[in-house]
């Protein structure tokens, strides 16, 4: 809205000066409207280079170590950090649908220590069906969610990507979060990334570990 009052020579407004401003307001709207457009696409790209960067730092760490196990905590570090989640983990899945080991935990109760060695079914909640679909899922309200398990008592929304190299599932992130609609399509897509990122380390890493066994 635009509003001018008071003319300057004391006489009142008349229908010349309402076209002048209708004149001018329908360009000032074109103008404002294309300076929105462009601070949208300039913050877009600002949050794309923070991305960018983000995933080389990542890259950059997993690249220095061929340590299986440090490895998934690199990736669960990250992945809770930037996605600002509450509780975050990585699922590792054993050979032939066997189920999934959680050997990296954070935020994470007591009772979740035995799935470090024994085995998660795949047929168990929304871990088990993200690691048997291949497909991620993010939940706004867990209350919702049927198939979601409650483990940590203040979650309110749950994120869960499946990590897989040449379309098989080698493992599965989960992230937590004590806000309801805790993650967007934003945390989801770098999630994706990051899980694609993590995924050669990994599989290196496995490769490397076998090696040793086999020397």
């Amino acid at each position: 809205v635009i509003e001018v009052v008071n003319k300057r020579d004391g006489l009142p407004f008349d229908r010349n000066d309402q076209n002048l401003l209708s004149a001018f307001a329908s360009n000032a709207a074109v103008a404002i409207d294309n300076a929105r457009l462009f601070t949208m696409t300039d913050q877009a790209l600002t949050a794309r280079v923070d991305e960018l960067q983000t995933l080389q730092r990542i890259d950059r760490e997993l690249n220095t170590t061929l340590d299986y196990s440090r490895a998934l905590e690199i990736t669960v570090d990250w992945a809770t950090r930037v996605s600002n989640a509450s509780a975050g983990l990585i699922g590792v899945m054993l050979p032939e649908g066997g189920g999934l080991l959680l050997p990296v935990q954070q935020g994470y109760p007591p009772e979740m220590e035995r799935f470090r060695q024994e085995p998660w079914p795949l047929d168990k909640g929304l871990v088990g069906y993200v690691a048997s679909t291949g497909m991620p899922s993010m939940v706004r309200d867990v209350s919702e969610e049927p198939d979601y398990i409650a483990i940590v008592p203040t979650t309110r929304s749950q994120l869960t990507v499946p990590v897989a190299r040449e379309n098989t599932v080698i493992g599965v992130i989960v992230l937590e979060s004590d806000r309801i609609g805790g993650f967007d399509l934003e945390a989801l897509n770098f999630v994706v990334r990051l899980a694609d990122h993590a995924a050669v380390t990994l599989v290196n890493a496995q490769l490397y570990e076998e090696v040793k066994r086999a020397n």
